[in-house]
């Protein structure tokens, strides 16, 4: 089910498209909002909750077409800067990140920076899965859940940092998360574990999340506030 009108006000084009997904999730272009939404939120629903948030969805699309020449890596900004060579390789020295490349297409320095993040986040990954084992080894509820941690997939993801498969016990991460200082990485964590017990987001879930990371509250809120920035980084 696919519905397409024009913001008359703005003259931004909204598209919106059912899909077999968890959330609504909003996907921004240059005079275009795309919106997928689950087959569970009615028509009336997701028109309701637009038009209730729409100034800052609309706002948020705006900031979206003002891409820097910079990257974001675990919390510091990088200037970007891309050269032709024989050979596809990056390296990050104290205030830049240099990808050398056989084809400058925008396709492809997309792909490089994805495999950047990628390779960056799965190199520091280790030692916080085995901090969030060894803390969750405290909670019984976590007894039967931690070999989950043994295993957990990373992919670059930009609508979400973080998933649960509750009937695989798989948890995924994305290495969007690179963008943001490392110690977030706990928290989503810990966050997709939760899931594992509760799939929703109601207050036992939160219950559960506070009571073994107190600090989750106040990391999201920081992680939240440094989206502005995030966000207007090259990719």
């Amino acid at each position: 089910m696919r519905y397409e009108y024009l913001d008359l006000k703005t003259n931004i084009k909204i598209v919106l498209e059912v899909r077999r997904q968890k959330n609504i999730i909003l996907h921004f272009r240059p005079k275009l909002l795309y919106v997928t939404s689950p087959k569970r939120i009615t028509k009336v629903d997701l028109f309701s909750y637009l038009e209730k948030y729409k100034e800052k969805i609309l706002s948020l699309s705006e900031v979206e077409e003002e891409k820097g020449d910079f990257l974001c890596l675990f919390g510091k900004r990088y200037q970007l800067l891309i050269s032709k060579a024989l050979n596809d390789s990056y390296n990050i020295s104290d205030s830049k990140i240099t990808f050398y490349l056989k084809s400058l297409s925008d396709a492809k320095i997309k792909s490089a920076i994805k495999r950047m993040y990628y390779n960056e986040f799965v190199n520091i990954l280790e030692p916080y899965l085995m901090e969030a084992k060894n803390h969750l080894r405290a909670y019984p509820i976590f007894k039967d859940k931690l070999e989950v941690l043994d295993n957990v997939k990373v992919n670059y993801y930009k609508t979400f940092l973080g998933r649960c498969f509750i009937n695989r016990r798989e948890i995924e991460l994305s290495s969007y998360l690179a963008k943001y200082e490392p110690k977030y990485i706990l928290g989503v964590i810990y966050h997709e574990m939760c899931h594992l017990l509760v799939p929703s987001h109601d207050k036992n879930f939160h219950k559960i999340l506070d009571n073994i990371y107190p600090e989750n509250r106040i990391l999201t809120k920081e992680m939240k506030s440094m989206n502005r920035i995030i966000i207007k980084d090259f990719l």
